[in-house]
């Protein structure tokens, strides 16, 4: 939908479109169970177990349901990416505890955010879901750097020629 007025700026969204007739799945929402500090976020270097609420908003019953999870980005392996699903009643939510599983690289930039596609065969169709799961890592700086060399050196707090000191500094 693309809406436009004189002197504003256009503004573009999606409507969903449900089949009135036979099933229709929809991801309500991905819950992340990490690793590591437990936060609940997909942090650098963790593993994460998916739970996945599903929605069945078409007017008939899903069959039995096959999940393939794939990804083509760079810092998210996918390291179980199937699993099998109930049938979910037609207007009824379904939760599928350990969906699958990724690691996130040690590397990842922070603020991150990974293309994952979730795709639900059922009822001889393949319908494809795509989600964004934002990953986190530290943003570092470096505070003021002191040289010590009140052990190594000449004790000016300057490091001269032919010198040993220690670089002292708070990690932010």
């Amino acid at each position: 939908v693309l809406a436009v007025a004189q002197n504003y700026l256009p503004a573009e969204g999606f409507i969903q479109l449900v089949p009135v007739n036979g099933p229709y799945l929809i991801s309500k929402s991905l819950v992340l169970h990490d690793n590591g500090n437990q936060n609940g976020l997909a942090d650098y270097a963790e593993t994460i177990t998916v739970d996945m609420h599903l929605e069945n908003v078409g007017n008939d019953d899903s069959g039995n349901i096959q999940l393939q999870v794939r990804t083509d980005d760079p810092y998210l392996t996918i390291n179980n990416g199937t699993a099998q699903i109930n049938a979910i009643n037609s207007h009824d939510l379904y939760t599928k505890v350990d969906a699958f599983t990724f690691t996130v690289a040690p590397n990842v930039p922070a603020f991150h955010n990974a293309t994952v596609e979730l795709n639900l065969f059922y009822n001889d169709e393949n319908h494809s879901i795509s989600t964004i799961i934002p990953l986190h890592a530290p943003i570092l700086s470096i505070g003021e750097v002191k040289v010590d060399d009140s052990t190594l050196g000449n004790q000016n707090g300057r490091l001269d020629f032919n010198e040993s000191a220690y670089l002292k500094f708070d990690l932010h």
